[in-house]
């Protein structure tokens, strides 16, 4: 149905309808108050539907026989129940600890069974040590090995057992001083040969030349020693 809104509207004249912004703000207007009608018209005639199925489902008659229940029937006696359950299962521990090993292993043993009561220290389970033992003898031979090289550097380094130097126990200086007393003992034997010799000279037993001869060897002896006994000194003074 058209309406003439000019018709309803004197006062505002044609210049309310006529504006073609104006039209399609009115046309837009119309519309959705048609679909708003429509949609309340729709749900008013849904809800009305189904309340009717709903009385009608709550008139109908109920089908169908219903099902006997077998019910048996005993006499009633008075005896004596024992206050036990019997039943399968594990019991558990209020407090319960959780127990484990420093070192980690294969366990060989466990000499404690189950339930039993165990005191603090009591063995519970015994790991296979063979690879332990093995790396504790490899420990040891490394630590012999390493106290060997330190008496060694001691050694060398003329280092005693208290740990104070001792220039004389260097091998180098050791070695110097052995020479020095073996050059030393064999100018003090050249010394007494040639004392004897000149001895002998002197009573005409041996000729002068043999004497001179010893005397000779008195002295390389004695010089060899002093050398000697130099490189000892010295031996000393750069170990210090």
């Amino acid at each position: 149905m058209a309406v003439d809104l000019t018709e309803k509207y004197p006062a505002a004249g044609k210049e309310l309808f006529e504006s073609p912004k104006r039209k399609r703000t009115v046309l837009w207007a119309v519309l959705l108050g048609g679909a708003l009608l429509l949609l309340g018209l729709f749900i008013f005639f849904r809800v009305r539907t189904e309340r009717a199925e709903r009385a009608a489902a709550d008139k109908a008659p109920v089908t169908g026989a219903a099902t006997p229940v077998d019910v048996s029937a005993t006499v009633a006696v008075s005896q004596s129940v024992t206050s036990f359950i019997q039943m399968t299962g594990s019991l558990a521990g209020v407090e319960t600890s959780d127990v484990a090993s420093l070192a980690s292993g294969k366990v060989i043993a466990t000499p404690i069974n189950v339930g039993a009561f165990v005191a603090q220290g009591t063995i519970i389970a015994r790991l296979d040590d063979r690879d332990a033992r093995l790396k504790l003898q490899q420990t040891q031979a490394a630590e012999q090995q390493a106290a060997a090289a330190l008496r060694q550097a001691q050694a060398r380094l003329g280092l005693g057992a208290g740990g104070s130097f001792d220039a004389t126990a260097v091998p180098e200086v050791r070695a110097a001083r052995q020479s020095y007393e073996s050059a030393e003992a064999q100018a003090r034997l050249a010394d007494a040969n040639a004392r004897r010799y000149e001895n002998l000279v002197e009573t005409g037993d041996v000729a002068r030349s043999v004497f001179e001869q010893y005397r000779a060897q008195a002295e390389t002896a004695r010089a060899q020693a002093n050398a000697a006994r130099q490189q000892y000194e010295a031996a000393i003074n750069t170990a210090r």
